[in-house]
């Protein structure tokens, strides 16, 4: 079993691959029960296939179209195989996929924590835990104000708050997840250096979730022998509906690489993307709540007036029960 990550300009989605063969291409008409299309024309109709090796925790490559990219730099040309260690990144043109272990637990999750509203201890490193700017605080509240406007429901809605997550949130990457047939899913994300990674952490997503509390991992404790080159560093916050239940998680991460070198997320990284999903809670409670006023206006307007059905709109105690003295 392992894990499958795909990224391209049209497309962006994860999911679990449980053994056996998946074909990956750009066909339309494949039909085959093992086929997931990806939607980049560059690729070849039938462009390779993956297939999970347990005896070895390996995933065998077969290409059959355009030459395939390994993150080393190696070509794998077409009617070759390749062993893929786990994790692996591929790239074909635009598109860029991931093998990883499903449900991974890395070395800084030990530094996984549940923001809370609290005064930073003056002994932590004045390094990791040095505040934003003033001028960076305002950007920040600039772009929540802004972000507070736009249109709930519409397509734009959760790619705008990944969007803010990373300019000016200061994160690499971020998507909004949601749970669709017992699965989390990508329902929208920004991830404008792919090659820096595209999936998500499902056990960091189920965690935000079932503690509804935003995590991260904790710059001030995580050292430099902690963690690997090729670590991710993650915020994920909770979004509810209008019932209080969640709906979704934010998910921003943070890639160590040269014009990069910051560890870990700071707290006031984290406050600033619980504060993101606070918004995209409040505009989904909005969006409920103008659908059942706009439905409850559709209802009256069908037995009264429109003029009638405004005054009830704008007055519901109207229909209230009282009891009044009236002259016959």
């Amino acid at each position: 079993m392992f894990q499958l990550s795909i990224h391209c300009p049209e497309q962006h989605f994860q999911k679990v691959v449980a053994g056996g063969k998946l074909i990956l291409g750009s066909s339309t008409k494949n039909t085959e029960p093992e086929f997931q299309r990806i939607d980049d024309s560059f690729l070849a109709e039938r462009q390779l296939e993956l297939e999970y090796l347990p005896s070895k925790n390996l995933v065998k490559l077969t290409n059959f179209g355009r030459a395939v990219i390994l993150q080393s730099g190696q070509r794998v040309l077409r009617d070759k195989d390749y062993l893929l260690t786990i994790p692996s990144r591929l790239f074909i043109g635009k598109t860029v996929i991931e093998v990883s272990c499903p449900k991974t637990e890395t070395s800084i999750d030990d530094a996984l924590v549940d923001f809370e509203y609290r005064e930073v201890s003056k002994e932590r490193s004045k390094k990791s835990d040095r505040a934003p700017s003033i001028s960076k605080l305002s950007l920040w509240f600039e772009a929540i104000a802004e972000f507070q406007q736009t249109v709930a429901g519409t397509d734009a809605f959760f790619m705008e708050a990944a969007k803010c997550a990373f300019d000016p949130g200061g994160l690499d990457s971020a998507l909004v997840v949601r749970k669709i047939d017992g699965d989390w899913q990508i329902a929208a994300s920004y991830v404008p250096s792919p090659e820096l990674g595209i999936g998500f952490q499902s056990t960091i997503v189920e965690r935000a979730a079932a503690n509804r509390k935003t995590v991260f991992h904790d710059s001030n404790l995580i050292s430099s022998k902690s963690y690997r080159n090729d670590a991710d560093f993650v915020v994920a916050a909770p979004v509810f509906d209008d019932r209080g239940e969640v709906a979704a998680v934010l998910y921003a991460s943070r890639s160590m690489k040269r014009a990069n070198n910051r560890i870990g997320i700071r707290p006031m990284e984290a406050m600033f993307v619980n504060l993101i999903a606070k918004s995209v809670t409040s505009g989904l409670s909005r969006l409920k709540s103008e659908s059942r006023a706009a439905q409850g206006r559709a209802l009256l307007e069908q037995a009264f007036s429109p003029q009638v059905a405004e005054k009830l709109v704008s007055q519901p105690e109207i229909l209230e029960a009282r009891e009044e003295e009236v002259t016959v």
